[in-house]
């Protein structure tokens, strides 16, 4: 079923162009145009050229400006008064000290030798002595010391003096020469002393001309008169006697 569509008797007249309907309740206000001047037709006045331009600038440098420092004169103190020099005498010098020698000193019977102590390796007692079979009488025979083979050599024989056997004071001064290590049996060792070698003295006359070729020197130690040995000439083998034929 179809509703036909009747004209509204009611319906508002068109509106002629250009104008606007009125809303209910409220002004309408129309616009007023408004002429505003153009900046280019505003005339701008010229600067003033009695004022300078950088005025202002140098004004604010003048006030920032940092003010240079005042120098303060420092007061100098004037030195202490300086204590007369004391001239101190000059004392003579001490002369210079002679090179000096040690030497081991020890005793055969009554009478002291003594050995250069640079040629003395150590001083041990006695021990077994192997004999030599067929050697010279003044070597006594071999010890073994700490595995080394070591001559024994009895000097009284070879400076002449008389024989003597061994007690508790008797040494072996071990010495070291260029021909290897080897003992000395002495009676008794006394002490080491230092001399100047050059108050060594000859040895005297007095003595034979078997123990003078031994004794190289002599020296005063504390009022006593000691004999310095020759040790290379000491020690030195002689060759053997020739064995006789048999008759």
């Amino acid at each position: 079923m179809t509703r036909d569509r009747r004209p509204n008797s009611r319906a508002r007249k068109p509106m002629p162009r250009g104008r606007s309907a009125p809303k209910r309740g409220r002004a309408v206000l129309s616009a007023v145009p408004i002429s505003l001047p153009s900046p280019e037709s505003t005339p701008v006045p010229p600067p003033d050229p009695t004022i300078p331009v950088t005025a202002p600038v140098a004004q604010a440098e003048s006030s920032m400006a940092i003010p240079e420092p005042v120098e303060t004169p420092l007061s100098v103190a004037a030195p202490p008064p300086q204590a007369p020099a004391i001239s101190v005498p000059e004392t003579p010098s001490s002369p210079a000290r002679h090179r000096t020698e040690e030497f081991l000193g020890f005793c055969l019977g009554s009478e002291e030798y003594g050995v250069w102590i640079r040629s003395v390796k150590e001083i041990i007692k006695p021990l077994d002595i192997t004999p030599i079979p067929r050697c010279p009488e003044d070597i006594l025979g071999l010890i073994s010391l700490r595995g080394t083979i070591v001559p024994i050599f009895n000097i009284r024989r070879r400076l002449g003096l008389p024989s003597h056997s061994t007690t508790p004071e008797s040494r072996v001064v071990v010495c070291v020469l260029d021909c290897g290590p080897l003992g000395l049996l002495v009676d008794r060792v006394t002490e080491v002393f230092s001399a100047d070698p050059e108050l060594l003295e000859p040895p005297p006359v007095t003595l034979g001309e078997r123990e003078a070729a031994f004794v190289t020197a002599t020296v005063r130690y504390r009022q006593r008169l000691i004999g310095v040995l020759h040790l290379e000439r000491l020690v030195a083998v002689e060759p053997p006697a020739a064995v006789r034929p048999a008759a």
